[in-house]
């Protein structure tokens, strides 16, 4: 078997949390800008960038560092708090704890390349313990200095911190612009993570090799 590594995205990939940061940004944004964000606007602008490239592109100008701090904290406390509150789907996707643990058993490099902020990979490392798994140096979030998806930056970088080249890795993600990212560079595979069934027509993205509703099994893509 060659040797493999795998990169994962965070958000919507290992928790499923797309409603909460939607409702959050709505929030945000229309606090902002004055008005409703479509759900067109949420999936070529908002799912898999950054916060910086976000607000640059919903407010269509340049911002200053206040600005994006003061945006950025607003829109992450709305969301931690919707996280709490839903208890009962306050866990990672199933099988996935299952399939950290068999990568670590095997030696299999290991990486998170993700959009969110320090503040929210700090919240998940507190809550989902992702340490067990994951050393620092292979978490690559938004250091508020790195182009987000569709850019490859964040897996570029990620695959760096494990020393693999791209085309030696396999990465899990579950949004268009991460499809894109991933496979502009240049993925040995990409797995779209379909928790909801609501992303099948990222079946026929190029480079897509299968899409799952959840890791059980998810062993049997490391060949």
């Amino acid at each position: 078997m060659q040797k493999l590594g795998v990169i994962f995205d965070f958000n919507g990939t290992m928790f499923y949390d797309t409603e909460k940061h939607e409702k959050a940004w709505l929030q945000t944004l229309n606090d902002l800008i004055g008005r409703e964000i479509s759900p067109q606007e949420f999936k070529e602008k908002i799912h898999g960038r950054t916060t910086k490239d976000i607000l640059i592109a919903m407010l269509e100008r340049d911002i200053s560092e206040e600005e994006y701090l003061k945006a950025l904290t607003k829109k992450e406390m709305i969301y931690q708090q919707l996280a709490l509150k839903d208890v009962d789907n306050f866990h990672l996707i199933p099988g996935l704890t299952d399939f950290l643990s068999y990568l670590k058993e095997h030696e299999v490099p290991t990486a998170i390349g993700t959009a969110a902020p320090k503040i929210n990979m700090d919240f998940y490392e507190k809550h989902f313990h992702l340490s067990q798994w994951f050393s620092q140096r292979n978490i690559v979030y938004d250091d508020g200095n790195i182009k987000g998806k569709p850019c490859p930056d964040i897996f570029l970088r990620a695959a760096e911190s494990m020393n693999m080249p791209p085309e030696k890795c396999i990465i899990f993600e579950d949004s268009p612009n991460g499809a894109w990212a991933a496979n502009v560079a240049g993925a040995y595979k990409i797995i779209i993570v379909d928790y909801m069934g609501t992303s099948g027509d990222l079946k026929d993205f190029p480079s897509v090799s299968a899409v799952i509703p959840d890791y059980k099994n998810a062993e049997r893509f490391l060949s």
